[in-house]
């Protein structure tokens, strides 16, 4: 079982998504702050890091690709799983994910019984690679 305290950030430029997933996962204890876009994100990375990302992949600016290519590039950061959550399902997309290091994807819309089931499993997954 995860952490109760544990710290999760949810990027996404959609309100309704990043209500959606607060909704789901901060009854079950957990810390939860969102942001509007990948910059707000990193930018908020000096307050300390969340143990898990869930992190939209289409977003304006800087999407969640780029986001999780500058967090594996931070050998501090290198052990934060991320979970991409995206409306694409083509398997070239999900490979791009991979490729740029995310743990995990789950698609639009979440179902929530899969989310917290996911977002267990990583953050087990983050206290044993810590």
């Amino acid at each position: 079982m995860s952490n109760p305290r544990s710290r999760i950030a949810i990027v996404d430029d959609d309100p309704g998504s990043r209500k959606t997933a607060c909704d789901l996962l901060t009854p079950l204890g957990h810390e939860v702050k969102t942001y509007s876009n990948g910059r707000a994100f990193l930018d908020s990375l000096g307050e300390g890091p969340p143990d898990l990302l869930l992190c939209d992949v289409m977003m304006p600016d800087l999407d969640g690709l780029e986001v999780t290519r500058t967090l594996r590039q931070r050998t501090e950061l290198a052990a934060l799983p991320i979970v991409l959550v995206t409306a694409l399902d083509a398997v070239g997309d999900r490979v791009a994910g991979l490729e740029a290091g995310a743990d995990d994807f789950l698609s639009k819309p979440v179902h929530g019984p899969e989310l917290r089931a996911r977002v267990g499993n990583l953050l087990q997954v983050g206290a044993y690679r810590k």
